[in-house]
């Protein structure tokens, strides 16, 4: 299969981009100038999408990168929504030329907004009222062109990606072997996970059928609280996890950004688990085993 990847220099992209190229399937990347907006055309995007099988789209500013300034909020929105607006116009143009590509896209699980444990979200549960839920409506809505003109369009709301050589986990690591981490805030909310390989396989899984075509859950099945991944953590490293870092001093550092880290939801990739998608680690210690 012939893979057309947004944002293949990221995190996930790298991963998977040379998982897909190990595994002899042909890759080609979209690439655009750094520190411009969506610069792409769709005279540009059209003859890499007749060319392929499967679209990926991964590309957007990062969301803990930059404080949520008005400006900022418009460049988190315009990165993502106005990228894949135009992915999806070009999948529909290849459509209407004879060449229907299937179009999987990112999305976060932050389109359920905050929830206390216990509340499990699904992918057939309602969006939050927040900045980042809203955002992410309007991310999945961009969609909507392209799955109306008959293109297999996939969701991808995708947790926090865990990975040594980046993402969330590779911030983690220094106070960690400083013997300085420690829980987020109280510690109780949930911290839906995934291993970055798994996701790089569960993307794969859903671009190989039409059929698989949805939303789906990018989070393991072993969702714990930010205190558990903690100690879990601590005890993968040898490290202690005593010290927590506190909800106010977060508040005064990060802002409105640090409702990502003091709050959460108990997420279930209830999609991958039905269509039997077998994730490889599905438990935080055996993940942070691999990992570390």
């Amino acid at each position: 299969m012939n893979y057309l990847i947004s944002g293949a220099t990221g995190f996930v992209g790298t991963h998977l981009l040379n998982h897909l190229r190990g595994g002899g399937q042909g890759v080609e990347v979209i690439s655009r100038r750094p520190n411009v907006g969506c610069d792409w055309t769709m005279e540009s995007l059209l003859p890499a999408v007749l060319q392929a099988d499967v679209v990926v789209h991964l590309a957007g500013a990062g969301v803990m990168d930059a404080a949520w300034s008005p400006a900022r909020k418009l460049e988190l929105e315009r990165s993502r929504v106005e990228t894949t607006a135009l992915l999806a116009r070009a999948c529909v143009e290849a459509s209407r030329q004879g060449h229907t590509p299937r179009l999987v896209s990112a999305s976060a699980v932050g389109y359920y907004g905050p929830h206390a444990p216990g509340e499990v979200q699904e992918e057939s549960s309602p969006p939050g009222e927040d900045f980042l839920a809203q955002l992410c409506v309007k991310w999945e809505g961009a969609l909507s062109v392209a799955q109306e003109a008959g293109v297999p369009v996939s969701t991808v709301r995708i947790g926090v990606v865990l990975g040594a050589d980046g993402g969330a986990l590779k911030r983690m690591l220094l106070p960690f072997k400083l013997g300085l981490g420690g829980p987020l805030g109280s510690g109780r909310q949930s911290f839906p996970w995934i291993h970055v390989q798994d996701l790089v396989r569960l993307i794969e899984f859903i671009a190989q059928d039409g059929d698989r075509a949805g939303i789906y859950n990018g989070v393991a099945p072993g969702c714990v609280d930010q205190r558990t991944f903690a100690r879990t953590l601590g005890r993968a490293m040898g490290r202690p996890a005593l010290l927590p870092a506190p909800a106010l001093a977060l508040r005064l550092l990060l802002g409105e950004r640090s409702t990502l880290l003091l709050t959460g939801q108990e997420v279930r990739p209830s999609a991958a688990l039905a269509a039997s998608f077998e994730f490889e680690h599905p438990l935080l210690a055996d993940a942070l085993v691999d990992l570390l």
